[in-house]
């Protein structure tokens, strides 16, 4: 068959014009090279004047650069193939596994094109597909070259809402906006990042997250690309679009789920020509489930005569339809409008839980009066719900739904259901969302499920859809029909399966969704790569594959020894079985070693394709989904990243020691890495660095060079190593404080930090204070208040760090104690001393107050020192003998002070008054006093006759008391009672004089003094007469009375006495 072009005459005229290096698809299928030109079978210009379809066979080249590094570009300047019928499809790689770039057919040209940036290999595959028929026209011309190769990115699809996921593919419906969302590690800050979304049918659309409307079902490419500074990444999937009215599975839960239906008419009777043309804008229905029964999913939908109003209220929340079905049913030659909308409710349905559930805000009025003359003016909702309840067995709950139905013109409808295998019949049933069917318009009509009529007690032979819901048994559901039938009889073991046929002679009928519940426990094995480990080495082929076999939509364990096989390019490497029953829900992750052998990689990369359950020997509820593809790329070069720059602290000698192996962290393990300090000694593997765990440099900063060699395979990288100041412990102080009693004490740490710093710069290092080593050198748990500081003991031990502030790794610790001494001072006393002058100066004993002063404090520990004055006090000069210090006047106050011996800022300060007190030192000596026994008088005397004589009269501050000797005086007992009228003992008696000062009690201040109480015996002898002769001429006569010496004498000494 020839395809008719109108210009095929000027393509005629075009003459091959052949370059230097001309390359011809189906010539080759692999060629590397960054220049020449790319062109269809045909040659350029199209050869003889059109290029071959090659009798409908597919062609394939791929085009790698000559160095292996760069990337392939290709500038497509012609480009015209046949329309829809044959395609040329550009692959991101050295394969058709690889990421689809494009497909072109038609006068639609590539343009330039180029390896992507995540794309390793940096070659292009071309993949030409004709449909088998001749063609003139020209195909394509296009210039290779190569271009710099790219910093490795990451770019992904991350989302596609809202989709299904179904065979491996995202599924979508026509009519539905579907939102694409993408992202990618490149940083806007390194350039202008574009971002485009390839959608199949030539639609493009600018932007990381876009949203876009499929009209025609079909399969689609979805390429996700982002371009930076030249350099392009892509990824993509398939896209299964469904038309929306088409019948197809939507979704489906496997476990303990049963579902249900609620709904209601908005027709307020049944339809007909002309009647009841007048909709409501709102009605009601009940949900009831049971104790234990858990909303899982709840699904709105809703339909109606005309156009369609895609934006209701379900409990006066705002709903917008996210499926919008259409269709048009012919009546009379002329076809009426209806539509049908759809909405997930599950979050208002699971916060609402039971109760009434109110669909409003829907306008039908203008389809009802365009449709109510043929009998086609109907509305109505209904929710499904589906519900967990954990008493049930394992079911499957499949919700199909579409938009199709049956009329007069069109009066039989096949919908089949599939995506399930029937283990149990027990229990199963089919329920139906159908629109427009009338109790009395039942010619011809029939639902039949596998070939047998479906009925049940409100639903007769011959008329299935007559307004009625099984679920409530409500037989007025105008125009509506929400029903369930029993299929237990209808189905057998093993069916995979089921013919649903709508049958009508009269009565339009349009099904919106058909749920089907089935006791079905089969286990759904998928399998996926979680990790290649080994590719990223150059030149090695040997892998290990981290894989994870999963059983997420089933209803019955995967069995242990499950099979996966393992592929390279379609060539068989190894399988291994699953270790253990994978539960409903639940995966199991291996690892296995491949070896990828040499036919199997194609420049540098294969196809990773692993099968679950391969032959089919569990039976699955999808068979579908067993298989997982991974285009691998094997590293032909050493690749690795710019390694990190090595730093470390310096030592206190200016040097900074380096482990160099540290950069092995950064390089797979297995290469081998050598050090050298020159780029020449690296290249020529001269003076290798023998110790290069222990490095060192005594410069702020050095690069030093990595060999990294595996087999053939070597680089040299670079490594830079940087000195990072550690600050030093200048200097620190012990810290003592004074406990004055039993008050708190805090410590200022913080007096230590300027002494901490000495001079190095504050803006660089920060000090910190800690309780523990341990803490200090992690850096953790600082004390919050070091200038306020209470102790946990006595003393204690403080460490200090001083940290790098940027680099808070660089740092110093060293410690010192903090300590308390506990002082106070006793209570002293005034002291007094008696004083021998009347100034009352006198020389006292201040020590006698040390004790005092020390209280309970040892002396060992303690000084005790005594101060005249306040200025001697602050001049620090303190008496210097205290045990013998003269006043320096009267009732003067001494300071005494308390002072630690190993904390001279310890100390406590008290004082107290010495008091003279004037002992009469000065008073007159008493006189002695004398007595004379005479026989006649007792010879007593008056001892106070001195009293006078000492005090030179009196004096109200003394008192004077005499005793018979010194001791008495002096202890002052035994004093002479009645000083006044004293009787000696002895003749000559000693008498002492105590003059006590009374004017206070707080010493006993006296004199004592003596004298001499002198006491005579005396007696007259008796003296006889005297006679003398008188003389002549006298009356009188001479006597020697003297003669009478003698006799009164009596014996007394004449030299003691006289006479």
């Amino acid at each position: 068959m020839l395809k008719n072009y109108l210009f095929v005459i000027i393509l005629l005229l075009i003459t091959p014009n052949y370059s230097a290096q001309e390359i011809l698809i189906g010539e080759t299928d692999y060629i590397e090279t960054c220049s020449g030109t790319f062109h269809d079978n045909g040659g350029p210009g199209g050869g003889a004047g059109a290029y071959s379809d090659n009798g409908g066979e597919t062609q394939v080249i791929t085009i790698c650069s000559e160095d292996g590094n760069s990337r392939v570009s290709l500038e497509f300047t012609s480009f015209l193939i046949s329309q829809g019928s044959d395609f040329l499809k550009v692959y991101d790689g050295d394969s058709v596994n690889s990421n689809l770039i494009g497909e072109y057919t038609g006068a639609v040209s590539p343009g330039t094109i180029a390896a992507t940036g995540n794309n390793l290999s940096g070659c292009l595959t071309f993949e030409f597909v004709p449909d088998g028929t001749f063609s003139p026209l020209t195909g394509w011309d296009a210039n290779i070259s190569c271009l710099e190769p790219c910093l490795p990115a990451e770019i992904s699809i991350d989302n596609i809402t809202p989709s299904t996921i179904m065979g491996g593919n995202f599924q979508v419906y026509t009519g539905q906006s579907i939102s694409f969302e993408g992202s990618s590690t490149l940083d806007a800050s390194d350039g202008i990042v574009f971002y485009e979304w390839f959608l199949g049918d030539n639609e493009y659309l600018s932007g990381e997250n876009v949203t876009f409307t499929y009209e025609t079902a079909g399969s689609y490419s979805i390429i996700f690309s982002a371009s930076q500074n030249g350099c392009t990444y892509s990824t993509s999937v398939e896209l299964e679009v469904i038309n929306v009215n088409d019948f197809s599975l939507y979704t489906q839960f496997n476990g303990k789920y049963e579902s249900i239906a609620i709904g209601n008419t908005l027709n307020t009777g049944p339809n007909g020509f002309n009647l009841n043309c007048t909709p409501l804008t709102s009605s009601s229905a009940t949900l009831n489930l049971d104790a234990g029964q858990t909303v899982e999913a709840a699904y709105l939908y809703w339909a109606g005569a005309g156009s369609g109003d895609f934006e209701v209220s379900l409990n006066n929340q705002n709903i917008i339809s996210e499926r919008n079905f259409s269709a048009a049913i012919q009546t009379g030659g002329t076809f009426f409008d209806i539509f049908g909308a759809f909405a997930d409710v599950t979050d208002i349905v699971s916060a609402t839980g039971n109760g009434i559930y109110t669909l409003s805000d829907i306008d039908l009025q203008a389809g009802f009066a365009a449709n109510c003359n043929n009998g086609l003016n109907f509305g109505g909702w209904s929710i499904v719900v589906v519900y967990e309840d954990l008493t049930l067995n394992n079911n499957q709950v499949g919700i199909y739904d579409g938009f199709e139905f049956v009329s007069t013109s069109n009066g039989n409808l096949d919908i089949t259901l599939s995506g399930f295998e029937v283990i149990d019949t027990e229990d199963a049933s089919i329920a139906f969302l159908a629109w427009e069917g009338d109790a009395g318009t039942n010619i011809g009509e029939q639902l039949n499920f596998n070939g047998l009529e479906l009925t049940n007690t409100i639903n007769p032979p011959g008329n299935a859809f007559n307004s009625t819901n099984s679920y409530t048994g409500d037989t007025n559901l105008y125009c509506m029909d929400l029903d369930f039938f029993d299929i237990s009889n209808y189905i057998d073991i093993g069916d995979t399966e089921a013919l649903v046929n709508l049958q009508t002679a009269q009565d339009a009928v349009i099904v919106h969704n058909i749920v089907l519940n089935i006791n079905s426990e089969l286990p759904d094995a998928t399998v996926e790569v979680v990790n290649v480990e080994g590719n990223e080495i150059c030149g090695n082929t040997d892998l290990a594959v981290d894989f994870t076999v999963f059983n997420i939509n089933s209803t019955k364990v995967l069995p242990s020894n499950t099979e996966i096989s393992l592929y390279a390019n379609g060539d068989f490497l190894t399988s291994v079985t699953t270790l253990a029953e994978i539960a409903i829900g639940g995966s199991e992750t291996q690892t296995v070693n491949i070896t990828i052998p040499e036919n199997a990689i194609v420049n540098n990369s294969f196809t990773l394709s692993l099968i679950v359950d391969e032959g089919e020997s569990v039976s699955e509820s999808n068979e579908n989904n067993n298989d997982y593809f991974e285009e691998v790329v094997l590293t032909n070069s050493i690749e690795i990243e710019e390694l990190s720059i090595i730093e470390n602290c310096s030592n206190q000698d200016g040097t900074t020691n380096f482990n160099l192996t540290l950069a092995n962290e950064e390089i797979p393990s297995q290469y081998d890495t050598s050090f050298y300090s020159t780029l020449e000694n690296a290249e020529n593997e001269l003076s290798e660095i023998e110790s290069p765990e222990d490095f060192s440099i005594n410069t702020n900063q050095e690069t030093v060079y990595v060999l990294v060699s595996f087999e053939e395979c070597s680089t040299i990288l670079p490594l830079s190593l940087q000195s990072i100041p550690t600050p030093q412990i200048i200097d620190f102080q012990n810290i003592e404080n004074c406990q004055l009693g039993d008050e708190e004490v805090l410590f200022d740490l913080t007096s230590n930090t300027s002494l901490v710093y000495g001079n190095q710069d504050e803006s660089l290092f920060s000090v910190s204070y800690y309780e523990n080593e341990v803490e200090a050198n992690s850096g953790v748990n600082e004390i919050l208040t070091p200038s306020n500081y209470p102790s946990l003991s006595n003393p204690q031990q403080i460490f200090i760090r001083i940290e790098n502030i940027d680099n808070p790794e660089c740092y110093s610790v060293d410690s010192f104690n903090i300590s308390m001494s506990n002082i106070y001072i006793g209570e002293v006393e005034d002291l007094y001393e008696c004083s021998n002058n009347t100034s009352e100066i006198a020389t006292f004993d201040l020590a006698q107050n040390s004790m005092n002063a020390l209280g309970d404090q040892n002396p060992d520990n303690f000084t005790v020192e005594y101060f005249a004055t306040t200025q001697d006090l602050d001049n620090n000069q303190p008496i210097e003998n205290p045990e013998n210090y003269t006043a320096q006047n009267n009732s003067q106050t001494i300071i005494v002070k308390v002072q630690n011996i190993d904390n001279n800022n310890c100390e406590e300060l008290s004082s107290f008054d010495i008091i003279g007190i004037y002992n009469g030192g000065q008073f007159n000596e008493p006189q002695d006093l004398y007595s004379c026994n005479n026989g006649i008088s007792d010879g007593s005397v008056n001892l106070e006759d001195n009293t006078s004589i000492i005090l030179e009269g009196s004096n109200p501050n003394f008192e004077v008391s005499y005793f018979e000797n010194e001791s008495d005086a002096t202890t002052n007992i035994n004093s002479i009672p009645n000083p006044e009228d004293y009787t000696s003992i002895n003749p000559e008696q000693l008498i002492f004089v105590r003059v006590t000062n009374i004017s206070t009690d707080s010493i006993d201040c006296y004199q004592v003094l003596n004298f001499t109480v002198m006491t005579t015996q005396v007696e007259i002898g008796e003296v006889s007469d005297k006679f003398s002769c008188q003389e002549e001429d006298s009356q009188f006569a001479l006597f020697d009375l003297t003669e009478s010496n003698i006799e009164a004498l009596a014996g007394q000494s004449p030299t003691d006495y006289t006479v």
